[in-house]
């Protein structure tokens, strides 16, 4: 709401004869953003929206409020979910924010141009807004890929959870709109597929926020809220925007009225009489929709000819048309939830989610690429030296296959189908490549080549990646005996200071540490080579609600990341530790005592007062002691602490060693002699400390974030270009 404020006060002062109609659909948006957020009356018979301002014991029946002082009873909540406490959390949801909020000025310049009849004077002031939508939600998007990796412990950066697909499929249609735009100002065709993608581009933001807040995705995704009462609310959000492009094509007010009328009563009725008002409202909205499509194909009067084969226009449109196409079999998947709601049927998601969407989308992506290298060698229109273009094209084949076969040796990738990938990223490469070293004469004109340059680089970061990933943890000691087969392969346990082998690696974990409410784990890694050392802190909290959250540490190298992340932790086991063989012994400076378990060296006492430790009037003796078991060396500090009115003994526990220590100083039983140290000491099974963790090699990895970098830098070279474009006419 505050992004979309913001734009529509740089609208006031930059649309110019637009600004009427594009600020007037911002304002809107915003009014009905406004009301759901603050909650509006509409005398006790509707609320819309849900006041934040409301008390609970207004809303709920709960015995607690039927006591004067319940507020006491009230303890602060849970504080934000520990997943989320990361630097790329502050960033990623404001910058898709934003980008979910430029959507909204295309839109707005392609409805009002329909309600002017202006078909194709929009896309000049519109182009710059789609190409900055298209940068920062993406730049959102990757941010949101990139807090993945390094955050959660699934392993990787993109898991086609149905909130990331909700907010992909917007920008898979915004750069889809964005070709076509191109495609209506050069060449004056593709008029209602321009205004299809670019109106959808939007609507399909609202259809996340719907996906997202209404609590129909609660059991499928990690992101979404449960049902906040207001699911008719935003689909009436929804239907308010698709409806306005339609009541714009109707001719005449009158008509419009007629429209209007019961498409406003059957949404309001939504919230209150959903089975009613839902199944009527679809059809009217499906035929209104066709109704749309076949209007605008009668006022637009000047019909271009058909696309010629060596025209851009034509492999641009195709190539738009399969950016929709991925975006359909992503929407379709992620809304199987929606269709088991309306439908009444029971689809369930696939058990491979990443395979399922993978089989699809991967030779989407194939095809697209293939456009991609190729797509700019062609001109508008007409390619008129065809010969010429048949070389260039046959030439960054060549090239391709080369190096294809060079990243089969190198990677070592040997499926059909991954090869076929490989080659796509690589021609994508070296065709925007080639282009942009031969034929783009200017800097500011480089945008378009430089983002698919990312786009191939991204591409084949991800099949390099995913593909060859390489998990390094394997359970072959037999020591996870209670995991189940997939889990051994995966994970290793690691005792404390016991060197284990892993991949190149000799991993060794040294201990823990806690700060605030993460416990820090020390892993130590030196390759078998000896040439590189490093140490890697995997941390997680213990939540009782959510159990163990890990996040993830990982080693970046140019070619390959080495991500670690902690899988099990031993459960406290203080409670059920049984202590035998308890024995008290006088000790005196330098005395030492061999137990089963170890050797204790008691080196002297310390003494102070308990205010350290939250102890007033209270005077301590801290019995200072160290510990050699096996390899392992410890120190041990029991207390011995006395105050007025009694004396008490606080026990130190060395699990990893099986020893427990109390520490006393008694008076002697012979008058004129001095107390006596006393020190206690009792055994049990050593409980060595031990993690079980995960190890990944990413191999290649910078190029998708590489990749994903040129694509940025690409958009907003082309939108700036746009800008001065602008300016100068």
């Amino acid at each position: 709401m505050v992004w979309n404020a913001l734009l529509g006060i740089v609208l006031i002062f930059t649309a110019k004869r637009w600004e009427r109609g594009v600020v007037a659909i911002m304002a809107m948006c915003q009014v009905v953003l406004t009301a759901m957020i603050l909650g509006v009356n509409f005398f006790d018979l509707y609320t819309l929206g849900s006041s934040p301002f409301e008390l609970l014991r207004d809303k709920l029946e709960a015995p607690i409020f039927s006591s004067p002082n319940y507020i006491k009873s009230i303890v602060d909540g849970t504080g934000l979910n520990p997943l989320l406490q990361n630097y790329w959390m502050v960033i990623h949801p404001p910058t898709l924010f934003l980008g979910f909020a430029l959507t909204i000025v295309p839109f707005a310049f392609a409805v009002t141009s329909l309600f002017y009849g202006e078909f194709r004077a929009w896309i000049k002031p519109a182009l710059p807004w789609a190409l900055a939508g298209g940068m920062i939600l993406g730049a959102g998007i990757i941010m949101g890929g990139f807090w993945a990796y390094e955050s959660l412990s699934f392993g990787g950066y993109w898991a086609w959870d149905p909130v990331e697909n909700a907010s992909l499929v917007p920008w898979l249609l915004l750069i889809s709109g964005i070709h076509l735009m191109l495609i209506k100002k050069v060449t004056n065709s593709s008029t209602i597929a321009t205004y299809t993608l670019v109106i959808s581009s939007f609507i399909l933001v609202l259809y996340a926020t719907f996906l997202t807040r209404s609590g129909v995705l609660g059991e499928t995704s990690v992101h979404a809220f449960t049902d906040l009462g207001l699911a008719g609310q935003l689909m009436q959000f929804v239907v308010l925007f698709v409806w306005l492009p339609i009541i714009a094509v109707i001719p005449g007010k009158k008509y419009k009225w007629l429209m209007i009328i019961p498409i406003s009563i059957l949404a309001l009725l939504l919230p209150f009489y959903a089975k009613l008002s839902f199944y009527p409202l679809l059809i009217l909205t499906l035929a209104g929709l066709v109704w749309f499509v076949l209007s605008l194909n009668r006022r637009i009067t000047n019909h271009a000819s058909e696309d010629n084969v060596s025209g851009r226009e034509f492999w641009m449109f195709i190539g738009s048309l399969m950016l929709v196409l991925s975006a359909v079999q992503v929407t379709v998947g992620t809304s199987k939830p929606v269709f088991n709601k309306i439908f009444g049927t029971n689809l369930v998601p696939p058990e491979d989610v990443i395979g399922y969407y993978n089989m699809y989308q991967m030779p989407i992506a194939i095809v697209i690429a293939l456009l991609m290298g190729i797509g700019q060698f062609f001109r508008y229109r007409s390619t008129p030296d065809k010969k010429k273009l048949g070389y260039e094209i046959a030439g960054i084949a060549l090239v391709s296959v080369a190096l294809t076969i060079g990243g089969f040796f190198l990677f070592k990738i040997s499926n059909p189908m991954y090869l076929i990938f490989m080659f796509a990223g690589i021609f994508v490469f070296v065709g925007n490549l080639t282009y942009l070293i031969f034929q783009v004469k200017k800097f500011k004109l480089s945008g378009s080549s430089i983002a698919h340059i990312g786009f191939g680089l991204m591409l084949l970061g991800v099949l390099v990646s995913s593909a060859k990933k390489q998990v390094i943890t394997a359970d072959f000691s037999g020591q996870l005996g209670n995991y189940d087969e997939q889990a051994r392969r995966e994970n290793m346990l690691l005792i404390k200071d016991e060197p284990t082998r892993l991949g190149d690696f000799m991993v060794t974990y040294q201990g823990d540490s806690v700060s605030n409410a993460d416990r820090y784990f020390k892993v130590h890694y030196i390759s078998l080579n000896g040439e590189e050392e490093f140490t890697l802190m995997p941390n997680a909290q213990i939540s009782d609600q959510m159990g163990l959250l890990p996040n993830p540490d990982t080693r970046h190298y140019l070619t390959y990341d080495v991500y670690t992340h902690i899988t099990s932790l031993p459960k406290p086991s203080v409670d059920s530790i049984k202590w035998e063989n308890v024995q008290e012994f006088p000790v005196k400076r330098g005395d030492s005592i061999q137990t089963n378990n170890g050797m204790v060296y008691f080196t002297g006492i310390e003494q102070g007062d308990g205010e350290a430790i939250g102890l007033k009037n209270t005077t301590l003796a801290r019995a200072l002691l160290t510990v050699k078991s096996g390899k392992s060396e410890y120190t041990s500090e029991p207390l011995f602490g006395v105050n007025s009115n009694t004396y008490f003994t606080i026990r130190d526990e060395l699990e990893e060693a099986g020893l427990r220590f109390g520490f006393e100083i008694r008076p002697s039983e012979v008058e004129g002699e001095d107390p006596t140290a006393i020190l206690e000491i009792a055994e049990t099974k050593p409980q060595p400390k031990f993690i079980v963790m995960k190890g990944i090699i990413f191999p290649y990895i910078n190029l998708l974030w590489l990749g994903t970098i040129f694509m940025v830098i690409g958009f907003g070279i082309a939108m700036f270009n746009r800008l001065e474009l602008r300016r100068a006419s």
